[in-house]
């Protein structure tokens, strides 16, 4: 599964559905919501910033990637994984536009 985040105030992100549910679930939503009005994206970005700052150090997410880690994957933090969605629910808070998002 795919999930593409929209927002005027930003470029489109897409994810794999593994991490997008992962970050949805930090900020109190569920995949099939549908999105995040204007008035409700402070509390969205503020308890995605808290649960990536509680999250453990150690915690990532491996990819199938021919790079560093001895086993042949990448490792990329989750901190990494959710910066495209913070910067985009920190422009859509400034530019006062919703976010939306769809599975594929």
């Amino acid at each position: 599964m795919i999930v593409i985040f929209r927002s005027d105030a930003y470029e489109n992100i897409t994810m794999f559905g593994d991490i997008a549910q992962r970050l949805l679930k930090m900020m109190g939503y569920e995949v099939t919501a549908g999105g995040i009005k204007i008035e409700d994206i402070p509390q969205a970005l503020a308890r995605l910033k808290t649960a990536i700052d509680t999250a453990p150090p150690q915690e990532h997410i491996n990819t199938d990637d021919d790079s560093d880690s001895d086993d042949g994957k990448a490792t990329i933090s989750l901190s990494h994984r959710a910066l495209p969605l913070v910067e985009m629910l920190a422009a859509s808070e400034k530019a006062k536009c919703d976010i939306t998002w769809k599975s594929n």
